[in-house]
């Protein structure tokens, strides 16, 4: 099942999507989709949180030990190009160049 969640801070267009495997290929009753609703929720609270300030991506990284620099694995990369590219959300040279964590560094390349 995919959920996008579409918010449009200035001129940008941000996509919140979430992928769950089903064994059907029905989609789910409400009772659920609840969860992935929540999870949805917040990850656009935190989204928006990083966006205005109030949470600081560089702690967030210390607390998580993560390395904003990192490069994506090859098969993410290859998961996510698909993905992406097919629903237009992002090319795969468009995820090439923005291949790290690193927001800043992602945002000043587009």
């Amino acid at each position: 099942m995919d959920v996008f969640v579409s918010i449009k801070p200035k001129a940008r267009k941000i996509i919140i999507s979430d992928v769950k495997t089903r064994v059907h290929s029905s989609l789910p009753g409400v009772r659920n989709t609840r969860a992935t609703e929540i999870q949805l929720s917040l990850y656009r609270h935190l989204l928006s949180s990083l966006i205005d300030g109030s949470v600081d991506i560089s702690r967030l990284f210390t607390m998580l030990k993560l390395d904003p620099d990192a490069s994506f694995s090859d098969g993410f990369l290859a998961e996510a190009g698909e993905t992406f590219a097919q629903t237009g959300v992002i090319s795969f040279d468009d995820l090439m160049k923005n291949n790290t964590l690193n927001v800043s560094k992602s945002l000043d390349a587009l």
